[in-house]
């Protein structure tokens, strides 16, 4: 009998990766989004074609909302997943300084309202919640984080975050299989375009597509922040794999490598071979690419409260659910670079 899995903000860079990843492993996969004024398929990230599963109905679009108890109830009790993947989140942790309600509601409320709709619905079933390595704060002392350390968040989206970690870790301690995965920073060629990651890509095919002709320098804000980044079609499989184990639980998943914004810059300019050189300090810092200004620092990217390190000790992922990452920093870089390429070749 073929399982039925729902995915809650499926449209989002992680849900198309999983949506993927399960279709191929032969589920149904209920993408459950709130209702916008375009053609459903339309929503799905990227390039990735789901018009053939639609129409066999093995991707079934159900309209809902997180803040909307009744939507949840409807689609628990009509697609009857045994897997639920909540993916659902205002994700931009900048956005949640300015958003705080909104951010709480949907990063929060929105996942006790699923939780409570799914012990209302039965027993049968086990589900995912989407943590983050935002919700360890500044560690100072630079050491690998993982599921025993000490959770210190910094911002709105952290702080909504940490309080559905633990109500999720509440209701494990009462029998529900909820596992949390606490994933470090992932892009992809499908991530948002407000992200630092794909501001910095974008950046760079805007300055080797100008011919030389004068182009607007990136702007950026602490480009000493250093995080874990790996790739986004890597760690869904995290999320597959633990609910496949006999028991649930917490998994920190990420590369255990910190690079900084600066790194990343280098490595982006590296894959279309240039380099840059960084002149000045602070916000006076520069950097300069074939002799013209490419990166300036503008102090409105900084953060109020600002995360300055995060890196993963996956040791437990990697033991218990034999997950490892499988494509490195400079083939996450290339691909991303690749695509934007691509998407601006096509009509």
């Amino acid at each position: 009998m073929r399982q039925t899995a729902l995915i809650t903000g499926f449209t989002g860079q992680d849900g198309t990766f999983l949506t993927r990843l399960l279709l191929g492993k032969g589920y149904q996969v209920v993408g459950l989004a709130r209702r916008i004024s375009t053609e459903p398929p339309r929503r799905v990230r990227g390039t990735l074609d789901f018009a053939r599963e639609i129409a066999s109905g093995q991707l079934v679009l159900a309209e809902g909302d997180m803040l909307s108890r009744s939507s949840l109830d409807r689609a628990l009790r009509r697609h009857q997943p045994t897997e639920i993947y909540n993916l659902a989140a205002q994700s931009h942790v900048a956005v949640s300084f300015n958003q705080p309600e909104f951010t709480v509601e949907t990063n929060f409320i929105g996942v006790v309202n699923l939780v409570e709709s799914l012990c209302a619905y039965g027993d049968d079933w086990r589900m995912y919640q989407a943590s983050t390595s935002e919700m360890f704060g500044d560690a100072r002392d630079q050491t690998e984080m993982d599921e025993r350390t000490a959770l210190q968040p910094t911002s709105p989206y952290a702080i909504a975050k940490t309080a559905a970690h633990f109500y999720c870790r509440m209701k494990r301690e009462q029998g529900y299989f909820i596992s949390s995965g606490i994933l470090f920073n992932h892009e992809s060629e499908i991530r948002g375009g407000d992200f630092v990651s794909q501001r910095i890509v974008r950046g760079v095919v805007d300055f080797v597509s100008s011919g030389g002709e004068p182009v607007e320098p990136l702007e950026l804000g602490n480009l000493n922040a250093r995080r874990d980044w790996g790739y986004a079609g890597d760690y869904v499989k995290a999320m597959w794999l633990m609910l496949q184990q006999a028991s649930p639980g917490e998994y920190s998943v990420g590369t255990g490598t910190a690079r900084t914004v600066r790194q990343f810059v280098e490595a982006a300019l590296a894959y279309v071979d240039k380099k840059v050189e960084w002149r000045g300090t602070g916000v006076d810092e520069t950097g300069l690419v074939d002799g013209r200004v490419f990166i300036k620092v503008n102090q409105s990217h900084f953060r109020p409260n600002d995360v300055n390190y995060l890196a993963a000790n996956s040791a437990r992922a990697r033991r218990e659910l034999g997950w490892a990452p499988e494509t490195s920093f400079d083939q996450m870089v290339g691909i991303m670079v690749d695509a934007e390429f691509n998407r601006r070749l096509r009509p």
